[in-house]
């Protein structure tokens, strides 16, 4: 769907927000059992350890009922809202949303991800700027925290052991276990300290780093001009149920540039609210951005390209986009309605994406590479009739217990005149497909300028059902 173009709630929203980290419920399972906050005795145990302090730990080791230790678990949250009042914690939601995360990336022993050295970074630092591979060794790279004194960079040395596991390595960063200090939580309520274990220079606060916030909660007051952009919105099946949105962005370059005029690279940051639509209860907090450029594309004149991913249960939701440029003080906020389908029964079509094959060695790659969606989805589908346009997309559920997959896909073209769409040409057929990532490359050499609709029909010759999707996406008569 394509619409114009920006942590858990208090008691009354945390059912909805732990519907959207359900995941957590296996993470915590191989270790206690638990969902995120369960007001159980074992609540005091990894992953929430890493930010309890010993006093904090010893208050809830005495209480007897779920019902005390439930309010303690809210009055817990509640001093470290960033935004009190505002019916949202940030720092809550994300923290649980690094531990979901954390147990999917480190799962390089049987402990769970949370419990390994990574893991434990992860989830008090965020992800880091930088990560780099050095045979046995991973070296993780954080900008500075912006406070006074604060070096340049930190840097995370991590080792490969003989087990192959990775440990941390005494370096720029150490962790101090707040449960290991008797008068509560270390240095006066730091929780990670540079150099030695004795270190006076403390670089981190309040639990886990924010390094989003509150950045990604500019007021539009902060903002000295709007900055435009389109979005699109695609689903796929995640990987452990639910489903799986990737948002797109295009953002016209021409907004970028200084005072004088000229253009300067932008430095983009976004942050997404989810609610749900039917309750408005927060449904989940995101951010993070990934740009998608290169010579070809600025060469071309196209817009760029940036995205980032999330995952829901199948539903109706609103979401809040907040884009802010730093370079330029750029920025806007918009709210848009999104659907999260439910595809994980039935035959079923993930969302037909439409854009250029990326450039690899001067030629075009597949629209998949390894299973994973190479093709970047564009906001705005608009060609020239010298390029080619690709569709790429998931088939869900084709096939009959363990037999091979066998498709049958059919594509229809028409084009957009005054009474509506008119089919044009004939159908494209494809029969015995074996593999559910379908990708199709059309020339658009002699099409004439106007939009244009692409109907695909899918057969799933083991099931007999059937499904079928659309695209739109216009040609030119000149540069887009």
């Amino acid at each position: 769907m394509i619409g114009s173009a920006g942590r858990v709630a208090r008691r009354a929203g945390i059912a909805s927000c732990l519907g959207a980290f359900v995941s957590i419920l296996a993470i915590a399972g191989a270790d206690s059992g638990l969902a995120p906050d369960e007001p159980s005795p074992a609540w005091r145990d990894a992953p929430i350890r890493y930010i309890l302090t010993a006093a904090e730990d010893t208050g809830y080791k005495s209480l007897g009922t779920e019902e005390e230790r439930r309010a303690f678990i809210e009055r817990f949250w509640a001093a470290l809202d960033p935004t009190p009042g505002t019916g949202t914690n940030e720092r809550r939601i994300e923290f649980w949303k690094r531990v979901e995360e954390a147990e999917g990336l480190f799962r390089e022993s049987l402990a769970p991800g949370f419990k390994s050295d990574r893991g434990k970074v992860y989830i008090l630092m965020g992800p880091p700027d930088r990560r780099d591979q050095l045979g046995n060794q991973e070296v993780w790279t954080y900008v500075a925290m912006r406070r006074a004194n604060s070096v340049p960079e930190i840097r995370v040395h991590f080792r490969r052991s003989g087990e192959g596991e990775f440990r941390m390595r005494l370096g720029d960063l150490v962790y101090r276990d707040p449960l290991a200090h008797g008068g509560g939580a270390p240095a006066g309520g730091w929780y990670l300290a540079f150099g030695s274990p004795g270190a006076s220079t403390q670089i981190m606060q309040e639990r886990i780093r924010m390094v989003d916030f509150p950045k990604g909660e500019v007021t539009a007051d902060d903002f000295l001009g709007p900055l435009e952009f389109l979005t699109r919105v695609d689903a796929s099946l995640a990987e452990r149920g639910g489903t799986r949105l990737l948002l797109t962005l295009a953002i016209p370059r021409g907004q970028f540039h200084d005072a004088a005029g000229h253009p300067v690279a932008p430095d983009l940051s976004l942050s997404v609210q989810v609610d749900d639509a039917s309750t408005e209860k927060p449904a989940g907090h995101f951010t993070g951005l990934t740009l998608l450029d290169s010579p070809a594309r600025r060469q071309a004149g196209l817009t760029l390209l940036a995205q980032t991913a999330f995952s829901l249960r199948p539903g109706s939701y609103r979401a809040t986009l907040t884009l802010y440029d730093r370079q330029t003080h750029l920025g806007t906020r918009v709210a848009q309605a999104i659907e999260a389908p439910d595809l994980s029964r039935d035959l079923a079509l993930g969302s037909i994406i439409v854009g250029r094959l990326p450039q690899v060695d001067g030629a075009s790659a597949a629209p998949f590479q390894d299973g994973a969606l190479a093709l970047a989805p564009e906001p705005d589908p608009v060609f020239r009739p010298a390029e080619s346009v690709t569709f790429a997309y998931q088939v869900y559920n084709a096939g009959h217990r363990r037999a091979p997959i066998d498709l049958d896909v059919t594509y229809r073209f028409s084009r957009k005149e005054d009474g509506g769409f008119l089919e044009i040409g004939r159908p494209i057929a494809l029969e015995h497909l074996s593999q559910p990532s379908i990708g199709y490359t059309l020339p658009l050499a002699g099409w004439p300028p106007g939009t244009y609709r692409l109907t695909i029909g899918v057969r799933d010759g083991l099931g007999q059902s059937e499904t079928k999707g659309e695209a739109t996406f216009r040609v030119a008569g000149e540069a887009p």
